[in-house]
C-alpha cells in the first residue's frame, strides 16, 4: 500500500480520491475548507479541522521566517544557524500535520469532533 493512501480514502465506503478529486474540499487557493459528497456513496466529507490548520499555519509561518531572516539578516557566520532554528521546528509542523491530514463527514466537524 502506498504511504498515506489510506488517509485519502472516504471513511464510509473506503472510495479512493484522486488528486483532481481531493481538490473539491479546499477553495480556489486551497487556504480553507470546505464539504464534498463521495461519489461512492453520497456521504458530505471534509479534511479535519486541526491538521488542516496546522498545516496551514505551519506553511504561512515558514514563508514569513524565510522572508523575513533571509533579508533581515546581515551574512555572519551564525545567520544560518539561526534561519535553520527557526525553519525546522515549522517543517516538522508542516510534515506532521500533513501526514495527520484526513477526510471526515462533514457532520463530526459541524459537532465540534475532529
Amino acid at each position: 500500500m502506498i504511504f498515506g493512501l489510506k488517509r485519502h480514502t472516504c471513511p464510509q465506503c473506503g472510495y479512493r480520491f484522486s488528486l483532481r478529486e481531493r481538490a473539491r474540499f479546499s477553495d480556489a487557493l486551497g487556504l480553507s475548507r470546505r464539504a464534498a459528497s463521495c461519489p461512492g456513496c453520497g456521504t458530505d466529507l471534509i479534511w479535519a479541522k486541526w491538521p488542516w490548520r496546522l498545516l496551514y499555519l505551519g506553511v504561512l509561518g515558514l514563508t514569513l521566517a524565510i522572508i523575513t531572516l533571509r533579508f533581515a539578516l546581515t551574512a555572519t557566520e551564525y545567520t544560518d544557524a539561526i534561519v535553520l532554528a527557526v525553519e525546522l521546528p515549522l517543517i516538522a509542523m508542516i510534515l506532521g500535520s500533513a501526514y495527520r491530514l484526513r477526510l471526515v463527514p462533514a457532520m463530526d466537524q459541524a459537532s465540534g469532533q475532529g
